[in-house]
């Protein structure tokens, strides 16, 4: 972490303690919808497996709820779609950045950046991190973003800098991180980036409904 970026989150943070135990008592705990009744057929895309987090990379996010399943396309394209849910950010516990948890599992980066993608559907166009890795010779394209009832982001920043407002004006600091990993051929990213693509805007408006506005 840069250090300007360190002193950014620091301030972040410090205000959000403030805020946080002056306002504990306004929060209102979502009654979420289990992740596990997320769709298991979004679009042209099938579950084709039901993933389970270890205990200890459980122990180290620590989120209220999550879902790791494997979707199939018509095509035998394989997309990992990954939702970390956390129903308060008062107890500490938040969504932690791919671009942490990926090289700490051994994968190396590639490139990274910020991409808009247009949801039809939603009538919306989101911003997400694209971010490639590898791994002996395997490529994966990573979109990932934060989400909240009100608002889609790419920034850890974001997410942590909207829950003092989230909080003052409609008692909730619930947020997801939600992530899609889909296999690259080669240094070919448009086959891997227009399925990623696909699946997001069939399942966009499934995760939105997990966070109800209230």
């Amino acid at each position: 972490m840069k250090p300007v970026h360190f002193y950014v989150l620091a301030a972040i943070l410090s205000c959000q303690a403030v805020v946080y135990y002056a306002f504990s008592a306004k929060e209102m705990i979502p009654n979420f919808r289990p992740w596990s009744e997320f769709p298991r057929q979004v679009g042209q895309w099938r579950e084709t497996q039901e993933l389970t987090e270890d205990a200890a990379s459980l122990e180290q996010l620590k989120p209220d709820d999550y879902i790791d399943r494997i979707y199939h396309g018509r095509d035998g394209r394989q997309i990992n779609f990954f939702v970390a849910y956390f129903k308060t950010q008062r107890t500490g516990h938040a969504p932690h950045s791919p671009q942490a948890c990926l090289p700490g599992a051994g994968w190396q980066p590639v490139s990274a950046s910020v991409i808009p993608i247009s949801v039809p559907a939603e009538r919306m166009t989101i911003d997400a991190n694209q971010y490639i890795v590898q791994l002996e010779g395997q490529r994966n394209a990573v979109f990932y973003w934060y989400q909240t009832a009100r608002h889609t982001m790419a920034s850890q920043y974001s997410y942590q800098f909207y829950a003092i407002p989230e909080l003052l004006f409609h008692g909730r600091t619930d947020v997801a991180l939600v992530r899609i990993i889909t296999p690259m051929q080669g240094d070919d990213l448009a086959p891997a980036k227009a399925a990623a693509f696909d699946f997001i805007q069939s399942a966009f408006g499934s995760v939105r409904l997990h966070f109800p506005e209230v």
